[in-house]
């Protein structure tokens, strides 16, 4: 049996598209929040120190006016070629800036350990099964002792 090493990880090129783009078209973290520091002016309006300012990372990701046909899962976008011309700042999957996590880079190694163990050489195989819910169990032994 082969052993993957992280150095074949970060050959899965096309699988680190697949991730940010499923990141960037369905956002784990919503928005985000910060609270100013200082006097800033936005269209000629002036927040004071301790404002609050939201950014929906919803919105940015999925904005036309950033991104070419945003509802499209495209991976390509991601590529080589194409990540220089992503706007700084466009792109925010968690946070950005100073609070930008860590922990990106170690998210996408174990996304990907996962796609390899379950990603035969035929290729990725979902298995679905419907699971019993335990609350429809309750009610429906509870429905039977109702009748008897």
């Amino acid at each position: 049996m082969d052993y993957q090493t992280r150095d074949d990880l970060n050959k899965m090129d096309f699988l680190t598209m697949c991730i940010k783009e499923g990141i960037r078209r369905w956002a784990p973290v919503p928005s985000l929040e910060r609270i100013s520091t200082e006097e800033i002016t936005i269209d000629n309006i002036t927040y004071p120190p301790g404002t609050s300012f939201g950014v929906s990372l919803e919105f940015l990701h999925n904005n036309p006016d950033i991104w070419n046909d945003p509802k499209k899962f495209d991976p390509q976008r991601f590529s080589k070629d194409n990540i220089c011309d992503i706007k700084p700042f466009s792109f925010c999957p968690f946070s950005a800036g100073p609070r930008y996590t860590i922990s990106l880079d170690p998210s996408h190694v174990v996304v990907k350990i996962c796609a390899g163990v379950t990603m035969p050489a035929t290729g990725i195989k979902v298995f679905v099964k419907k699971r019993k819910c335990k609350e429809n169990n309750a009610k429906s032994k509870h429905k039977k002792q109702r009748k008897q």
